[in-house]
């Protein structure tokens, strides 16, 4: 008996010194199991924590800087950016001042709302792109009036300089100009690029028009001289079993194209010579 209480004493002697055993809590434990995993985006394609503002090509800094220098007055932009346009380029000049007071003053008015728009959606790329490009298709009516698709590198310096005045001297020189500089290519990038999709649209919508004119008029022309041959009655020529040829016209009795075996020399009774022969 002694025996058996000293071996209990022993055994639970030796599970008081087992070492204890600390499990992870729950959140430590889906820390460690995801730690080197990619964070999952949930948001939706389009809406304005997607992917787009992860590959702005401005800043979040650049923007802010546009944003804020475009809360200073700004009413008389668009007129000073022409007319720094006009001082860059004699060419531009030229073509400028030939337009009417009129459209002048509407070119003035839209440059200014475009960048407004512009700044108003600068988080947004896709935005900026389908404004700036919506601009670039209107400039192509003005190309019989003389303009080049090479004028849009000369608003984009001119909106460069005007907009970087806009800062009154609140931020550092080099910095307006870095941020204003990425702002006029991101836009005027893409005004370029609606300007040169609007004119390839009109060149295939001229083609095809071209193409379907020109059909019709090889159709009609087929028609009139099918007609004109009929109408004269001019014969058709065709060629017998035999080779020799046969004419197709109404006039020709010759319709049936197997006359030839139906010859009356097929259909003769026999001769009362041959009814002899035969009885022999």
């Amino acid at each position: 008996m002694g025996s058996d209480s000293s071996k209990i004493r022993s055994s639970s002697s030796a599970h008081e010194n087992l070492p204890s055993i600390k499990l992870p809590s729950s959140a430590s434990y889906y820390e460690g199991m995801y730690r080197g995993c990619e964070e999952i985006s949930r948001s939706r394609n389009g809406s304005a924590s997607s992917k787009n503002s992860n590959k702005h090509p401005l800043s979040l800094k650049m923007r802010r800087l546009i944003s804020s220098c475009f809360a200073n007055p700004h009413e008389m932009l668009g007129k000073r950016i022409m007319k720094r346009a006009c001082d860059l380029k004699d060419e531009f000049a030229t073509f400028y001042t030939s337009l009417e007071l009129e459209l002048r003053e509407e070119l003035e008015e839209n440059v200014k709302i475009l960048l407004k728009k512009v700044v108003t959606n600068i988080d947004y790329v896709d935005e900026v792109t389908r404004l700036s490009e919506d601009f670039g298709r209107r400039f192509v009516e003005l190309r019989s009036l003389g303009f080049r698709a090479d004028y849009f590198a000369i608003l984009a310096d001119a909106t460069i300089k005007e907009c970087t005045h806009l800062d009154s001297a609140v931020h550092k020189a080099h910095t307006t100009t870095q941020a204003f500089s990425l702002f006029g290519a991101l836009v005027f990038s893409s005004v370029r690029d609606g300007f040169y999709t609007e004119v390839r649209r009109i060149r295939r919508a001229s083609n095809s028009f071209s193409i379907g004119s020109n059909s019709s008029t090889r159709r009609k022309k087929l028609s009139d001289g099918d007609g004109a041959r009929s109408a004269g009655g001019s014969p058709r020529t065709s060629f017998s079993h035999s080779g020799s040829p046969r004419s197709g016209s109404p006039e020709s009795g010759d319709d049936n194209p197997f006359e030839e075996y139906t010859s009356d020399a097929f259909l003769k009774p026999p001769t009362r010579n041959m009814l002899i022969a035969r009885s022999y």
